[in-house]
């Protein structure tokens, strides 16, 4: 659980960075920073991704309700159908850090 939890911190965490960071409706320099904290995230993540989609894909509801109880208060995301939000956020996190290992696996 505590792998999934880093994942869902690291892709939202880089979705509110592009959401402040496009508040104003451009994206330059300065906004670096606002993508700090996930990024920083990364290493230690790369290095727990095997078997990490299967363990997404086989979640039990309990723990499922788990992520969303932890995501409601880690993050500000709206409630309304919190569950499919975290769902989302987990799959999409999942498969950005897979292109990353791809990646790596490739440049060796």
């Amino acid at each position: 659980m505590d792998n999934l939890k880093s994942v869902l911190k690291f892709i939202i965490g880089l979705s509110e960075a592009f959401a402040v960071s496009l508040a104003d409706g451009s994206l330059d320099a300065s906004d670096i920073l606002n993508f700090w904290e996930p990024i920083k995230t990364l290493p230690d993540l790369t290095d727990v991704m095997d078997g990490l989609a299967d363990s997404a894909n086989a979640l039990a509801e309990d723990e499922i309700k788990e992520l969303v109880e932890w995501c409601k208060a880690e993050f500000d995301i709206p409630q309304d159908n919190i569950e499919a939000t975290v769902e989302a956020f987990l799959d999409v996190g999942i498969k950005v850090m897979c292109a990353i290992n791809l990646l790596k696996k490739v440049r060796g």
